[in-house]
């Protein structure tokens, strides 16, 4: 029954996102045969482009059902062909923590990331803390006018690596997928939306935070 009703989304994914990218080829039908690098990745950041804009839409004409749709999905892959270009992509709710709460002195606000490292028994929660406020002040002298210190998975992932140097423990990798910067209202429930494009011999992965509506809260992107 699950195999039938993940088919049943592939498939209603894939129909809405195959004209448009068909559309695009046949827009720009010199791309097929050519093999120049510089154009392969437009039509790569073409591609991508395109099926963000698609899903927006199915997120903004599905609001009611999107949590079923993504709930049976379970994080899986989709993935299908459209001449020479190969599509991956997958959608989940977006459940990270905000590691720029740390800012805060107050423990009560960034308790959630304590309780992360704590129940994934992570030690030295203290250590990636100091990292954070240490590289945020040098951060701010320079960018004051800043109102977050993360704004992007770099940064994220150049504390985390710093605190493996530092613990010599690689444990926090468990709760990489955790770890977040996205300030979360209420009111508003966000997603992530992973494309992986094979077009010819190039690669490239996309990453996008959509919130309900299919706004795009974050991108980033980048090639192999």
């Amino acid at each position: 029954m699950r195999k039938s009703i993940v088919l049943l989304i592939s498939l209603f994914f894939i129909s809405a996102l195959s004209v448009l990218i068909l559309k695009n080829l046949e827009d720009s039908n010199s791309f097929i045969n050519e093999k120049n690098h510089k154009i392969n990745k437009v039509q790569i950041l073409t591609s991508i482009k395109n099926i963000q804009i698609e899903i927006s839409k199915i997120f903004l004409e599905n609001k009611e059902n999107i949590d079923t749709i993504i709930n049976e999905l379970g994080s899986e892959y989709i993935s299908f062909n459209i001449k020479n270009i190969s599509i991956f992509f997958t959608i989940k709710e977006y459940d990270r923590v905000n590691i720029n709460l740390l800012s805060q002195n107050d423990i009560k606000i960034y308790e959630e990331i304590n309780t992360l490292f704590f129940e994934n028994g992570i030690s030295n929660f203290d250590t990636f803390r100091y990292i954070f406020k240490t590289l945020e002040e040098e951060y701010k002298s320079i960018n004051k006018e800043s109102e977050s210190f993360i704004k992007n998975n770099k940064q994220s992932n150049d504390i985390i690596n710093l605190f493996i140097k530092e613990t010599y423990n690689n444990e926090i990798l468990n709760i990489k997928d955790k770890l977040g910067f996205i300030k979360k209202n209420k009111d508003e429930k966000l997603y992530e939306f992973f494309i992986k494009v094979n077009y010819l011999d190039d690669f490239a992965k996309a990453y996008y935070i959509l919130n309900e509506k299919g706004a795009v809260k974050y991108f980033e992107s980048s090639f192999k």
